[in-house]
C-alpha cells in the first residue's frame, strides 16, 4: 500500500511538472526543437494520467463515457476542418489523448485526492519561483551574476535570442513604459512576463481558493507567489493577484478574532489604496504602448475571422494574410478569440460551458470565492495566450469538478 502510494505521488508529481513546463516555458520553445519538446512533455503527461488510472482500477462509467464521445466529436470537426500539420498535431495530442485521460483522473478522485494533487502543482510553482527570486536579485537587480550563455527561443519574430543562467532562470524581456529606463522583467522560465504571471496567478487561486489551507506553510507559499508576480512587472498578474488575495483574506474573516480583524483591515485598506493608483498608472502608460495596440488589433481581426465561420470556426492554427498584423498573427496575446475563430461557437461552448455551470453552482449556494474566481479566470483568457496548453485543460477539468469537491466537503 506504501509502495502504491509512492509510485502515485511519483507519477503526479511528473504530471504536474510536464503540465507546467508545456504552458509557454522556454523549454517547449526552443528554436528548431519546440515541436519535439512539446510532443514530448504531452506524452510524458498523458504515460503518467495512463499509469495513474491503472492503480485505481475504476471502471468507465456512462456519464464519463458519454463526455469522452462528445469530447472526439468535437474533436472530429475541428480535425476535418484543420488544413495544416501543426493544427491537426494539436487536436490529437492535446484534445484526443491529454483531455481524456484528464478527465477520467480528476473525475475519479476525491475531494482530498483533488487537493493534495493540487498541493503539488502549487509546490513546483514555488520552487520555480524560489529559484527565479534568486536569480533575479543576483542577475537583474543587483548585476552580480552574468549569463552562462544565450538561446533561440520562437517567441518573436521570426524568434528571439535570450541569456540564460545555468538553463535554470532566462532573461527574455526588458520594457521601457513603466519608467524611462529599461526594466528587466522576472520570467523564470518562461518565455515573458505575463506568461509566467499567468502561472503564478493560477498558482494563488488553486492554493488560496481551492486547497484553502490555513496554516504557515500555505500562507509562504502565497507570499512567495504573491512577490513573485510582482517582480514580472505583468498587469494583468499583479491585478489578479490582488483580486484573489482580497477574495482570501475576506474569506477568513470571519474566522479571526478582534486583534487578528484588525490587523486584517489594516493590510486590505493597506492593497486597496496601493493597488488602485498603481494600477491606474500602470494602465496609462500601457495604453500607449505597441502591446496595447497589438492587442486591439487582434481582437478586431479575430472577430472578423469569426465573422467568416461563427459555428466551427476556420480550423486550428489557420492564419489568412488580411488577418495578420505587421508584426504577429490575429489572437496570438489571448486565448479566447483563437478559440472563436479556430473552433467557432462548437468550441467556445467547451471552453465557457465549466465556468457557467460553476457560476450557477456558486450563486445558488452563496459561494462568494467561486464568483470571483471565475472573474478572474476570466481576465486570464482575455490576457493571456494558453487556449491549447495542457494547463488551460486542466483549469477547465477543475472547474467541472468543483460543484462535486464542495458538496463533499458538506
Amino acid at each position: 500500500m506504501i509502495k502504491k502510494k509512492k509510485i502515485k505521488n511519483f507519477f503526479e508529481y511528473i504530471l504536474s511538472l510536464s503540465i507546467i513546463l508545456e504552458a509557454n516555458s522556454v523549454y517547449s520553445q526552443i528554436y528548431g526543437l519546440h515541436k519535439i519538446i512539446r510532443i514530448c512533455m504531452v506524452i510524458v503527461a498523458c504515460f503518467s494520467l495512463l499509469i495513474l488510472l491503472l492503480l485505481r482500477k475504476n471502471k468507465l462509467t456512462k456519464k464519463n463515457a458519454i463526455v469522452i464521445l462528445i469530447d472526439y466529436l468535437i474533436s472530429i470537426i475541428m480535425y476535418f476542418n484543420t488544413n495544416n500539420i501543426t493544427g491537426k498535431g494539436v487536436i490529437i495530442l492535446v484534445f484526443d489523448s491529454f483531455l481524456p485521460l484528464m478527465y477520467l483522473y480528476l473525475n475519479k478522485l476525491s475531494k482530498e485526492e483533488i487537493v493534495n494533487f493540487l498541493k503539488k502543482i502549487v509546490n513546483i510553482i514555488v520552487i520555480i519561483c524560489c529559484i527565479s527570486l534568486v536569480f533575479y536579485f543576483l542577475s537583474s537587480v543587483t548585476k552580480v551574476l552574468k549569463p552562462t550563455n544565450t538561446i533561440k527561443i520562437l517567441w518573436g519574430i521570426p524568434y528571439s535570442e535570450i541569456d540564460s543562467f545555468f538553463y535554470l532562470h532566462f532573461n527574455t524581456q526588458v520594457i521601457y513604459w513603466i519608467t524611462n529606463s529599461p526594466l528587466i522583467r522576472n520570467t523564470g522560465i518562461y518565455t515573458e512576463g505575463p506568461m509566467y504571471a499567468l502561472v503564478l496567478v493560477i498558482g494563488l487561486m488553486i492554493n488560496c481558493l481551492i486547497i484553502e489551507e490555513k496554516n504557515k506553510y500555505s500562507y509562504i507559499k502565497s507570499l512567495i507567489i504573491s512577490i513573485t508576480t510582482i517582480t514580472t512587472l505583468s498587469f494583468t498578474g499583479i491585478l489578479c493577484i490582488g483580486i484573489v488575495l482580497l477574495i482570501y483574506i475576506f474569506n477568513s474573516y470571519q474566522e479571526l478574532n478582534k486583534r487578528q480583524k484588525v490587523s486584517v483591515n489594516i493590510i486590505a485598506i493597506t492593497i486597496i489604496f496601493i493597488l488602485i493608483p498603481f494600477l491606474i498608472s500602470f494602465t496609462e502608460r500601457k495604453m500607449v504602448t505597441a502591446s496595447a495596440s497589438h492587442r486591439k488589433m487582434d481582437f478586431l481581426n479575430g472577430i472578423n475571422a469569426f465573422k467568416d465561420s461563427p459555428l466551427i470556426g476556420n480550423g486550428i492554427n489557420h492564419k489568412k494574410p488580411d488577418e495578420l498584423n505587421p508584426e504577429e498573427g490575429y489572437g496570438y496575446s489571448n486565448a479566447i478569440i483563437p478559440v472563436i475563430t479556430d473552433g467557432g461557437i462548437v468550441l467556445l461552448l467547451f471552453y465557457i460551458i465549466p465556468s457557467i455551470k460553476v457560476l450557477i453552482f456558486s450563486i445558488k449556494n452563496r459561494y462568494k470565492k467561486y464568483i470571483l474566481f471565475e472573474i478572474t479566470f476570466f481576465i486570464l483568457l482575455i490576457t493571456s495566450q494558453f487556449q491549447y496548453r495542457m494547463l488551460m485543460i486542466l483549469m477547465i477539468l477543475l472547474q467541472c469538478n468543483i460543484p462535486r469537491i464542495e458538496k463533499e466537503k458538506t
